[in-house]
């Protein structure tokens, strides 16, 4: 049996990874149990999400306070001492710079794209909208928001897995996938171009400045 490829996801962490990836099979399936048992909670106990979340952030509070309490009689390592960093010190100048260096560029790409989705000069980008637009309306009627957020940590903690274990066959799925649906984009593409251009009136030529002359 081939051993499976190594999968390298888009993570700053590589706990991250190692999560996602299955490493370490009993804190992966840990979490995912845990992610499965708040789904349900939250979906079927018919309590609000705010009040969960008030109520757990209550809980982490007064449990911090008492871990607290409890260490300086024992002597012992406190919440504080288990923090991350960037809660002790902050964000340093640098951080902040490079975050606002990316909140800028990907704001600038969200405006260029609704400019060019509200100038409607872009056929396919068009298209390519009102057709994602029309499939998150149609799963919105079908599944909650509730839903939809846990089959998305369904689909993280499944997915990566099922390529790194296929990844060779579901390569060459998606490329055989990916040249047929490009085939058929620029087919699309062209018809579109062609009835918008038969639609478009056509503007009248402008006479040249010597026949201007010539009639004067």
């Amino acid at each position: 049996m081939a051993t499976p490829s190594k999968v390298k996801l888009p993570a700053q962490l590589t706990a991250v990874e190692d999560l996602l990836l299955w490493h370490n099979v009993t804190k992966s399936a840990g979490v995912l149990a845990l992610a499965t048992a708040l789904y349900v909670l939250l979906e079927w106990s018919g309590i609000p999400l705010l009040t969960w979340l008030s109520n757990a952030l209550l809980v982490a509070v007064i449990g911090c306070a008492l871990w607290a309490f409890g260490a300086r009689f024992m002597n012992s390592t406190g919440p504080a001492d288990h923090l991350p960093s960037i809660l002790r010190t902050g964000l340093d100048e640098a951080a902040v710079r490079t975050l606002a260096e990316k909140l800028r560029v990907a704001t600038n790409d969200l405006l260029a794209l609704v400019n060019a989705l509200l100038s409607g000069n872009d056929l396919m980008l068009t298209g390519k909208a009102v057709g994602a637009l029309w499939i998150i309306g149609s799963v919105g009627r079908i599944i909650t928001p509730m839903g939809l957020l846990y089959t998305a940590v369904l689909g993280l903690f499944t997915l990566p897995k099922v390529y790194e274990m296929r990844k060779d066959e579901i390569d060459e799925y998606l490329g055989k996938a990916q040249s047929t649906m490009q085939q058929q984009l620029n087919t699309g593409k062209a018809k579109a171009t062609e009835l918008y251009n038969r639609l478009t009136p056509k503007k009248p030529a402008r006479p040249a400045a010597s026949d201007i002359s010539k009639d004067e």
